[in-house]
């Protein structure tokens, strides 16, 4: 019988012996972090599995806000191996959990506490929550194809400035097909949505559209011909 420490257990077969997870408590935070930086590539599947089963990465989000909370930097600084670990496991199942819109803030904030830099410099959250406004030049009604636009910014901001020294060529290209799949999502979503193209281009050749006006639609047209070459060509 276990106790309340015991943490998540798994089968490996022929290659490994079986894999534990401890718990994720803070009592466990600094062992999570060795243990995943130390597993090995035949182990990877069973973690995988393991942190899937439990909806494990929603309660690290939640153990790190409170870890935060209590200003431990020790801690702090394991939240951010253990993190920027689960995005090393290159799962594209793992990303979905570390993207979702009620954890992704969690994650980035997790990776602001690299502890190879001197002091805690890094203000990630502060610049896409408040320095970062975003604005939609014409409205996209669809909540799903919305939060697409949004993820695709926030993966852009971790592949290019949160995490660009420790992405491997594997894990960034993973993050890069994310981004893709939104895009054509986005696209075709736009060229069904026929009262968005018509707006668009009424706007564009209305006489009474003030020039500043005009600009923005023109530079959004501009974006969505970019982004269906781009389609067009990653297709060929």
């Amino acid at each position: 019988m276990c106790g309340g420490g015991c943490g998540l257990g798994g089968e490996l077969g022929a290659h490994e012996a079986s894999v534990n997870l401890p718990a994720p408590e803070l009592r466990n935070v600094k062992a999570l972090a060795e243990m995943l930086g130390e597993i090995t590539f035949y182990q990877r599947p069973a973690v995988v599995q393991l942190i899937l089963q439990q909806d494990y990465i929603a309660q690290l989000a939640q153990l790190f806000q409170t870890i935060e909370d209590l200003e431990s930097l020790p801690e702090l600084h394991a939240m951010f191996h253990i993190f920027r670990t689960l995005m090393m496991l290159n799962d594209s199942a793992i990303f979905e959990q570390l993207l979702r819109e009620d954890v992704v803030m969690h994650v980035i904030g997790a990776l602001e506490y690299d502890p190879e830099l001197l002091v805690h410099a890094t203000r990630h959250r502060e610049f896409l929550t408040s320095v970062v406004v975003f604005r939609e030049v014409l409205p996209i009604k669809e909540p799903s194809i919305l939060a697409k636009v949004h993820q695709n910014f926030r993966v852009q901001y971790i592949k290019d400035v949160v995490l660009p020294r420790s992405l491997d060529d594997h894990t960034f290209a993973t993050l890069n097909s994310i981004v893709f799949v939104n895009n054509v999502a986005i696209l075709s979503h736009i060229q069904r949505d026929s009262e968005y193209l018509s707006a668009l281009f009424a706007q564009l050749v209305e006489h009474g559209t003030p020039l500043e006006r005009r600009r923005e639609l023109s530079r959004l047209l501009l974006e969505l011909c970019q982004l269906a070459r781009s389609l067009q060509l990653f297709n060929r």
